[in-house]
């Protein structure tokens, strides 16, 4: 018999056929950019953009993806808010989101983009939340270099290009956002080959990482 936390980690499709796959990387902030990249089935880079107000995301994935032929996979931001002590600040530092699938998310993310990510649920795309830093861990793509250097960019698309089959890539550096966007991109065809495992849920939407490479 299956049993229930089989079902949970099986998450139905609205089609059975994809060509487009979507990740959008939200800012913490309103001073912050928000990244989106499109990718087609073939792992090529379709589109690279900038994003400066959360809410002129409405417009651009009502114009650029459809409902049955993509899937979006959007990161949650972390929350800016004040920890409350040191202790609570070094769990979020550390902790995983899995070893989190009960906790409190508003303690370690932001709301941010969440009405437009129900916006869009509710209109049958297939939409899910993702958490960046636990894809580079899941997908051992961490950079060695200094967080947002130039050499750390650069290592991140070598690696997104030679390990994990990306293309369309140029010689000149994406913004961190982009290249945060891409591993959404990646998760979201992950999600189409069944290749993903749920860590909880944010706002009533599944959170999901890839399971194997």
């Amino acid at each position: 018999m299956q049993t229930q936390i089989d079902q949970e980690y099986k998450i139905k499709l609205n089609s059975n056929v994809k060509h487009y796959f979507a990740g959008i990387t939200l800012g913490a902030s309103t001073l912050a950019e928000t990244g989106v990249v499109v990718i087609d089935s073939d792992l090529n880079l379709i589109k690279i953009d900038k994003i400066y107000e959360v809410k002129d995301l409405d417009s651009y994935i009502e114009t650029n993806l459809s409902t049955q032929d993509s899937i979006i996979c959007v990161n949650i931001p972390k929350s800016d808010a004040p920890i409350q002590s040191k202790w609570r600040y070094e769990i979020k530092k550390i902790t995983s989101l899995k070893d989190h699938k009960n906790h409190d998310w508003t303690e370690r993310a932001t709301t941010r983009g969440s009405d437009i990510c129900s916006k869009f649920k509710e209109k049958g795309y297939d939409l899910f939340r993702y958490c960046v830093n636990t894809e580079k861990i899941k997908l051992n793509i961490n950079s060695p270099y200094k967080d947002r250097s130039p050499q750390s960019v650069k290592y991140m698309q070598m690696t997104l290009e030679n390990s994990l089959g990306v293309k369309g890539f140029t010689n000149n550096l994406l913004p961190l956002s982009a290249i945060d966007s891409i591993i959404g991109a990646y998760l979201a065809k992950q999600i189409f080959l069944k290749n993903y495992t749920q860590l909880g849920s944010y706002q009533n939407i599944p959170i999901l990482s890839t399971k194997n490479l």
